[in-house]
């Protein structure tokens, strides 16, 4: 399952969140905000969000995880 980083504020957040509903995926949403710590630059490397993990790797940039 894939996991969603971001907050409901987001308009990026909020665009690959509407496109994982339309396709029917399941993901879990995970409360995060934009951040430079370690532990969130290892998944987002450039700390912004939204950020979706997958058992492949993760993706941080709108555009990419849309496609």
């Amino acid at each position: 399952m894939f996991k969603l980083y971001g907050f409901g504020v987001s308009n990026y957040y909020n665009m690959v969140k509407y496109a994982l509903l339309e396709k029917g995926m399941a993901f879990e949403e995970v409360l995060a905000m934009p951040s430079q710590e370690a532990d969130y630059t290892r998944r987002s490397p450039m700390g912004k969000v939204p950020c979706i993990e997958t058992e492949q790797g993760c993706l941080s940039e709108t555009s990419a995880i849309l496609e």
